[in-house]
């Protein structure tokens, strides 16, 4: 039987906004939607370590931002940021991610469709 990951719905490379004392990072995560969940992992082979997950129903907006933390002579991203209810799962959590405009356009349409309220 097929695992969650190999029938992912849309596959992706996005750099995750992490704040720690010396001020924000990115760091590279591969997400994987899924029919009811988005799987987070440092690997490309998400079967080796899915850390995070988030419940499709549970995310309440999907919102694109301009990215104001990219570097002048980095291409221009995009943030997209996931929020989750309160109530669920993933209580109330925000995801901040960036990624290119193309990229990050398709992956607010996928929400749009409805795919996250399953």
């Amino acid at each position: 039987m097929p695992s969650d990951c190999q029938l992912a719905l849309r596959v992706g490379v996005m750099q995750r906004m992490e704040m720690d004392t010396k001020g924000v990072r990115y760091s590279n995560q591969y997400l994987f939607l899924t029919q009811d969940r988005l799987l987070i992992s440092n690997s490309e082979d998400p079967e080796k370590l899915v850390f995070d997950d988030i419940l499709l129903r549970d995310v309440i907006e999907c919102e694109l931002k301009e990215d104001e933390d990219a570097a002048l002579d980095e291409e221009k991203m995009l943030q997209v940021i996931f929020r989750t209810m309160d109530e669920g799962y993933n209580a109330g959590r925000s995801y901040i991610y960036r990624s290119t405009y193309q990229d990050s356009m398709e992956w607010e349409v996928y929400y749009s469709l409805d795919i996250f309220s399953r």
